[in-house]
């Protein structure tokens, strides 16, 4: 039994340099996203989740001080594509209500995954008996949570019906202007 603990608690750590990485890399993707939203809603969503993702990243800092480690992150691939696509969005589209909800898909993406592991380590690290860690993880699962269900509301609220309206838009001055 207690090689599986060695083998969970490396798993675990490795986890946690890689929540890390997401983390930062994220935080270089939000500024980003926010100087190219339209709307003002979802710029102040978007203003208070780069606040929450520094304050995740504090905190895994402090994780890895509680466990005496260095705190190094790892690169995750998969966020890292999501970055990728969310520039694309940026390439893709024009300022405008269909980019933000461009946006808005992209980060809604990073943030699930990063729902994902935090639960998962929350659940390891109770296993490992490392509460406080476990306790920790568990307020930043609720925080991105959180983040999440605002992303939705501004989407639900307003611009996923002003980019419908703008698609409409488009569609019926395309009908009179066939060069559009």
């Amino acid at each position: 039994m207690k090689a599986d603990a060695i083998i969970l608690e490396k798993l675990w750590m490795e986890e946690l340099r890689r929540l890390l990485g997401c983390e930062r890399q994220s935080l270089k993707l939000l500024p980003k996203a926010r100087n190219n939203a339209s709307s003002p809603n979802l710029t102040s969503v978007i203003e208070g989740y780069i606040e929450i993702t520094r304050q995740q990243i504090i905190r895994i800092e402090q994780i890895f001080g509680i466990k005496n480690s260095k705190a190094r992150g790892r690169k995750s691939i998969a966020v890292q594509r999501l970055i990728n696509e969310g520039q694309n969005v940026l390439y893709d589209t024009i300022l405008g209500p269909v980019r933000d909800v461009a946006l808005i898909a992209t980060v809604q993406k990073i943030i699930h995954y990063q729902i994902s592991l935090y639960d998962s380590l929350a659940g390891w690290s109770h296993k490992l008996n490392e509460n406080r860690i476990g306790d920790m993880l568990a307020v930043a699962s609720d925080e991105e949570k959180t983040a999440d269900h605002l992303f939705s509301e501004a989407a639900i609220s307003t611009i996923n019906y002003d980019a419908a309206i703008d698609e409409n838009r488009k569609k019926t001055t395309s009908r009179y202007n066939p060069k559009l």
